[in-house]
């Protein structure tokens, strides 16, 4: 709540979406998840750690979404 978001307009790249809140900037990549089973961080590319992107995984069979915590890298 109270971001300001931009989605990446074509289907490739890094990162999927930018959220901006309170001038700080946050990097994130949508991978979807269609089982409870926990995915796999490591998937992350030496830029994505690089950069910070986080991921969002997203349950297609519930419509939730959440965030991926991540190794320190």
């Amino acid at each position: 709540e109270g971001f300001e978001v931009f989605y990446n307009a074509g289907s490739t790249g890094a990162i999927d979406i930018v959220g901006i809140k309170d001038n700080e900037v946050y990097l994130f990549d949508v991978k979807s998840n269609s089982s409870s089973a926990s995915t796999n961080a490591s998937g992350r590319t030496q830029i994505q750690k690089d950069m910070g992107v986080q991921y969002i995984i997203f349950d297609s069979k519930t419509r939730r979404m959440r965030l991926q915590k991540h190794q320190k890298d």
